[in-house]
Formats: structure tokens, C-alpha cells, sequence
């Protein structure tokens, strides 16, 4: 019996938490609309969604290209910052910013 409370500590130890899935960590949001992303794992997977592919094309581009793209992702999470806690205001934000990244970089 103690070894499968040991096994399951150990699995639950290792299992991810919705914390460590975020590209920022949960553990000093502030902002209302980190804290949301936080507590909700679809948010908190359409991020890291967001983030992979802003990477992505950042690491490809150079110069002028890239500060573009640089200073677009900066007006896009001050945009989101203005969803504040509302979630359907957040995941449309990201499936938006995601479209945007896809099409036109």
C-alpha cells in the first residue's frame, strides 16, 4: 500500500500543471486576464499556440520584418490586457492573433 502512494506522488509530481503551460508563469500573474489563462486550460493552450508560432516567425525574420512583427505582437497584448477577465473576449483575441500570425508574416 505505500508503494502506490509513493507511485501516485510521484506521477502527480511530474504530471504538468495548468501553470507551467502558459508562455509566462502563473505564478506571478497580476493582471486580470493572466490570472483567466491561469485557471482556464483552453486559454492556457491557445497561448502556448500563440506563442509557438510567434517564435516561430520571429526567429525567421530579420531588420525592419521583424520589428514589425515585434511591435504588432506588443499592440496585440495590450489589446488583450483589455479583455480584462472576460474569457470569451480573451480566447477570440488569441484565435484572432493566431490567424494574423499565420496569414500574414
Amino acid at each position: 500500500m505505500k508503494s502506490v502512494r509513493v507511485a501516485l506522488l510521484i506521477g502527480f509530481s511530474l504530471a504538468p500543471c495548468a501553470a507551467e503551460a502558459q508562455s509566462f508563469s502563473c505564478r506571478y500573474a497580476s493582471r486580470s486576464d493572466e490570472v483567466v489563462i491561469c485557471q482556464n486550460a483552453g486559454l492556457a493552450a491557445l497561448d502556448e499556440r500563440m506563442a509557438a508560432t510567434y517564435e516561430r516567425l520571429r526567429s525567421r525574420l530579420s531588420g525592419g520584418a521583424r520589428q514589425g512583427l515585434i511591435s504588432d505582437q506588443s499592440a496585440w497584448l495590450r489589446s488583450r490586457y483589455r479583455c480584462g477577465s472576460d474569457a470569451g473576449c480573451i480566447e477570440d483575441s488569441y484565435r484572432q492573433r493566431i490567424d494574423e500570425l499565420r496569414s500574414n508574416y
